[in-house]
């Protein structure tokens, strides 16, 4: 399994965001792109060896391409929303914001 950091690209962005969250920004991504991105890195995570307990992650995902008046908090608010629900849903997944919840109720 390749490990979750080389699944990134040159231009993409990793941070920590909060004590238990972190961010990947991925310039030129559309939802579906960062979708399967988040999948590939909840993959290397699930598949990585942590000893004796495993480690899981859910994911949140949102898009501001096609470019929307759309700005930073509250792309971090829909992100953020989309993690909620993919925790609601059991752990270990990732929930993309415009696949469950309509982008005009944000």
């Amino acid at each position: 399994m390749v490990p979750a950091h080389e699944r990134l690209r040159a231009d993409d962005f990793l941070v920590r965001y909060g004590a238990e969250k972190f961010a990947i920004l991925l310039p030129e991504s559309t939802i579906e792109e960062a979708t399967v991105a988040a999948e590939g890195v909840r993959l290397s995570i699930a598949h990585a060896d942590w000893g004796a307990s495993p480690v899981t992650v859910c994911i949140g995902v949102d898009s501001a391409r096609p470019l929307r008046d759309l700005d930073e908090k509250l792309l971090i608010a829909r992100a953020d929303r989309a993690l909620h629900h993919a925790r609601q849903k059991g752990r270990d997944r990732v929930a993309a914001f415009d696949a469950w919840h309509s982008p005009a109720t944000a």
